[in-house]
């Protein structure tokens, strides 16, 4: 219970949903955690969530969060409170669910500058995801599943790429792309969904289409082979 933002009374005012949203803003404020540790927050939260009413063992509870809770609790009735608390908790257990399953358990949550869902660092293991853009805009769950997995299938496709290439850009159908470009082109072909990108990304992918081909070429860092193969085999001449 201590780790509410407000009382219990103001809980109850709100959605269960909401609640656990608030909660998980709480958990990944200023934090930065791998997304098995956040995971396990989530869980903690719940257990928490489920100990604030719990008849039994509250030992995790202070007591002066548990005079807290007999204010806010007064003429309420304690089957609504438990029920209402009991989903909170399975909001927060279902969202440490969805991202293991989702994401795994190695990633690096964050929160990154506004409009950045994810980073990655060519050519090695590190990848940081946006906390915060991993969840659900509608609907009855905190995570957003396909979101989530596409992001992290997204940076895990830059962490395949080469940091070096043999030019730096590419000319496609009289179209020139530079080496940022090529490789976003090929980590946004790996994604289930694209609706959620920005429009520079969705300009990038309907401009540029990747298969897994073309995935082999940017990984090894071969943009004139790219290059080569997306103009039909055919030698693009530079003046």
């Amino acid at each position: 219970m201590v780790l509410f933002k407000s009382s219990l009374r103001t809980l109850l005012a709100m959605t269960s949903l909401d609640t656990a949203s608030a909660l998980y803003e709480d958990t990944i404020d200023g934090t930065e955690q791998s997304s098995a540790s956040l995971a396990a927050d989530l869980e903690k939260r719940a257990r928490e969530v489920r100990e604030a009413t719990s008849n039994e063992a509250t030992s995790e509870i202070s007591a002066e969060v548990r005079e807290e809770l007999n204010d806010a609790l007064e003429g309420i009735a304690p089957e609504d409170a438990e029920s209402e608390v009991e989903e909170v908790a399975e909001h927060l257990d279902r969202a440490a669910k969805d991202i293991r399953s989702s994401i795994g358990s190695t990633m690096m949550m964050k929160e990154l500058d506004p409009g950045i869902a994810g980073q990655a660092q060519l050519g090695t293991n590190n990848v940081w995801i946006d906390s915060d853009a991993i969840r659900a805009q509608s609907g009855d769950s905190l995570i957003n599943t396909t979101v989530a997995a596409d992001i992290a299938n997204h940076e895990e496709e830059h962490t395949r790429q080469s940091a070096a290439s043999n030019q730096e850009s590419i000319e496609v159908n009289g179209q020139q792309f530079d080496a940022r470009e090529i490789r976003e082109a090929a980590a946004i072909s790996v994604q289930r969904e694209t609706e959620f990108l920005s429009a520079e990304y969705k300009q990038i992918t309907a401009a540029l289409p990747m298969d897994e081909a073309d995935r082999a070429l940017v990984r090894k860092g071969d943009f004139s082979g790219l290059e080569q193969k997306k103009n039909n085999g055919s030698v693009v001449m530079v003046a």
